[in-house]
C-alpha cells in the first residue's frame, strides 16, 4: 500500500487563464516568453515596420494563449 502525502486542507491552486489577466500583465508574459525565443526574435529582426512586428507578436500571443488583440499590442508598450 502506497503512502499518500499529508493533506493540508487547502485545495491546490487552479491554473489562471491568461486571458483573465490585465493587458499589461499579458504583455509582460509575452515579453518574458520572447526572451530567448530565437525564431520569434529573428522574425522580429526581419520586420521592416511596426505593422509587421505586431503581426509577429500577435502570432506569439496566440501560441501562448494570451488572447492579445492588435489594438492592445499597439497601445500597450512592453
Amino acid at each position: 500500500m502506497e503512502s499518500q502525502p499529508p493533506q493540508s486542507g487547502q485545495p491546490s491552486p487552479q491554473p489562471v487563464d491568461p486571458r483573465s489577466l490585465s493587458v499589461g500583465q499579458r504583455v509582460a508574459i509575452l515579453v518574458k516568453a520572447l526572451d530567448g525565443a530565437k525564431r520569434t526574435n529573428e522574425a522580429l529582426a526581419r520586420c521592416s515596420n511596426g505593422d509587421q512586428m505586431v503581426e509577429v507578436l500577435l502570432d506569439a500571443s496566440a501560441k501562448l494563449g494570451l488572447g492579445l488583440s492588435r489594438a492592445e499590442l499597439v497601445r500597450t508598450p512592453p
